[in-house]
């Protein structure tokens, strides 16, 4: 006897929620790939869940000087210490405006910089054209960066941040640092960053 079986569809098994967003598959991509909003149609033909186009900043960037790709022939890796090259918000902002129409998939926008008020002349400018704000604070190359590794200026950025936003917000945290290293990130300072982050009432880290 011939069994039968209904077909599947895959967009109700893959369904799910990011930070309060819903998307049809776990599946994106992260800052970094698309810096400058160049590729999103590209992008999304592929079939992602969500993309997260930048890290974006409020001035245009250069990024880190070369040599700023290495490679590790004994890790079989490569070792990226670009930095934030992009083209500033104003351009993000123009890539966005003008493919807002055809656009179905959820979009995140990367913002960083190394002072609270770039990061949030970026979070105003670009929120409205996205479905949520990741704020990177996480680049270990990127020069100025780490001052949001202490716990008052997180708490304030934080503040700030939480006053003007109506939309998901994540934070890219950084990674741990091995501890023989110089300007080292412990443990207890990673847990001291979550708690500020949640006590803030932040949508995901």
């Amino acid at each position: 006897m011939q069994k039968m079986f209904a077909p599947i569809n895959n967009n109700i098994l893959l369904t799910t929620d990011y930070c309060g967003i819903k998307i049809n598959n776990p599946v994106g991509t992260a800052a970094g790939l698309d810096k400058d909003c160049l590729f999103i149609p590209g992008l999304l033909s592929l079939g992602f869940g969500y993309l997260t186009v930048g890290t974006i900043t409020a001035s245009p960037l250069k990024g880190n000087p070369s040599p700023r790709i290495i490679r590790d022939t004994k890790q079989k890796a490569i070792v990226n210490a670009l930095g934030f090259p992009n083209n500033g918000v104003q351009s993000a902002i123009k890539k966005l405006d003008s493919i807002q129409e055809n656009i179905q998939t959820p979009i995140i926008a990367s913002v960083s910089g190394t002072n609270i008020d770039d990061i949030i002349y970026c979070h105003e400018k670009i929120e409205p054209l996205v479905n949520g704000i990741e704020i990177n604070i996480s680049s270990p190359n990127t020069e100025g960066l780490k001052i949001f590794h202490q716990k008052s200026t997180l708490s304030k950025l934080l503040t700030k941040i939480n006053d003007i936003r109506t939309k998901p917000l994540v934070i890219k945290m950084p990674h741990l640092i091995d501890s023989t290293q110089n300007n080292t990130l412990q443990i207890p300072e990673l847990l001291e960053m979550v708690s500020i982050i949640t006590e803030n009432n932040i949508d995901g880290i």
